[in-house]
């Protein structure tokens, strides 16, 4: 929050004598002859709410100039941003997403855009992630008072100071975890000495011929700094002192890169330590396709606050598998169809079956359910007893659905399912989660009964 206080003081001070040559220069960054106008910044614009100020500046420096617009294309930069890979991340994408709304446009400097870059590119490029075009660093001005410089310059730190000043964030947890020579849960015994001991650690992860069991067994960590780093996080620990340890080895003497206290209760270590039982790091499209269906990525003004359990990017009419960086949507097997009620009651109604059941595995490209109820049937098309425990074929299905799956905080794992009987097989046109869609598809299925879907 600090960096923040001092960009309102930068603001303020700016001065304002810029000219409309000035504008004209940067309309390479999206600039648009729409007159500026200043709009409060949303809660779901969950990348920059909260950052110091409250009104940004639309159209922003992006040219988007709508709030929808700019949601949509703010959304597949907050794993970017979780990953803290920079500590000025948010300060320069906010910059342009959610410019501070003052008489002339306020520009990132060109060394805040190459440090960010610095920091993150690398990371994005093991996904399969280029640094886009759209924030090209060339585009930006050379530093002066007139733009936003770097607040936090991360140089020269030493690795345990690293470590331990992580953020518990998921998608920094599952990044640190692909790029570990092991993972571990264990307990401090002792920091003296510059040496932080453990005691008998849980293997979750060793590379094999980089560590060995006898490595992991009682570890130590040595640095010159490691006092000083990790002493006031090992301070704050439980009297268990339990923490989740990722770490490197080289030349012999293991280093961390991440040590961060495991805390039961603690919601996004659990979810992370359930991904990374079957989580497949050598497949960076799988990387990528968790951080995005798993991230607070806000597409709608008005959007839900429990936004963790919807899918990203609820475009209609794009039938492939789309870029996520561009927001859209995976509309496949019926598992990322946009929740509103115009969408649900036109499902309900071309549907040929609607069932409320729970789904007990999904694998093969097949759905398997337990016993379901019955909501509607379409005369003369699937028999009842098709029904009862039904199964569900898609050739996308466990590349669709299987995230929904794993990010469904219901246990029961209910869903309201639409979709109608091909040839050999029952196919799915909505799947629904029951548990955070209760009320909605209770008022489909009045607005569906008193309408009529004769009409549709």
């Amino acid at each position: 929050m600090e960096r923040f206080i001092v960009l309102g003081l930068l603001l303020n001070g700016v001065q304002m004598g810029l000219t409309s040559t000035y504008l004209t220069d940067w309309n390479m960054v999206g600039s648009r002859l729409t007159q500026p106008t200043c709009v409060d910044i949303p809660q779901n614009l969950t990348l920059c709410h909260g950052i110091g100020y409250t009104q940004m500046r639309l159209p922003n420096l992006l040219g988007h100039d709508t709030m929808i617009e700019v949601a949509q294309q703010a959304g597949p930069w907050v794993p970017l941003f979780n990953l803290k890979c920079h500590p000025d991340t948010q300060l320069f994408l906010c910059s342009l997403f959610s410019p501070v709304c003052l008489d002339r446009p306020i520009y990132p400097c060109r060394s805040l855009c190459e440090a960010v870059r610095q920091g993150c590119e690398r990371r994005m490029n093991i996904y399969g992630y280029p640094w886009p075009d759209m924030v090209r660093c060339d585009q930006f001005p050379l530093d002066n008072d007139m733009c936003i410089a770097v607040q936090s310059p991360i140089d020269g730190e030493p690795a345990p100071c690293v470590a331990c000043n992580q953020p518990d964030t998921y998608e920094n947890m599952i990044d640190n975890f692909c790029r570990a020579d092991f993972v571990i849960k264990t307990r401090v015994r002792k920091l003296r000495n510059e040496e932080l001991r453990f005691k008998k650690a849980k293997i979750f992860k060793m590379k094999e011929d980089v560590v060995t069991k006898a490595d992991l067994k009682k570890p130590v960590f040595e640095h010159p700094n490691m006092s000083k780093c990790c002493g006031e996080l090992i301070g704050k620990l439980d009297v268990r002192g339990r923490v989740l340890v990722m770490g490197i080895k080289k030349k012999n003497s293991l280093f961390p890169t991440l040590i961060i206290p495991w805390v039961n209760s603690n919601k996004v270590i659990r979810k992370a330590r359930k991904t990374m039982k079957k989580f497949d790091c050598s497949n960076p499209k799988v990387f990528s396709s968790t951080m995005i269906t798993t991230s607070k990525i806000p597409v709608q003004v008005g959007m839900k606050k429990k936004a963790r359990r919807r899918r990203p990017g609820h475009r209609r009419g794009r039938k492939e598998i789309p870029n996520v960086r561009q927001g859209a949507s995976v509309p496949c097997a019926g598992c990322n169809e946009p929740k509103t009620l115009e969408n649900l009651v036109d499902k309900y109604c071309t549907a040929e079956y609607v069932i409320k059941t729970r789904i007990q595995r999904i694998k093969n490209d097949k759905m398997k359910c337990k016993r379901s109820r019955l909501v509607k049937l379409r005369e003369g098309s699937t028999a009842r007893e098709e029904l009862v425990t039904p199964t569900f074929t898609h050739p996308n299905m466990t590349e669709c659905c299987g995230n929904m799956l794993e990010t469904m905080e219901d246990k029961k794992k209910r869903v309201v399912i639409m979709g109608e009987k091909s040839e050999t097989y029952l196919k799915t046109s909505l799947v629904v989660p029951w548990g955070s869609n209760k009320k909605l598809i209770k008022r489909m299925i009045r607005v569906a009964k008193k309408k009529g879907c004769s009409s549709r």
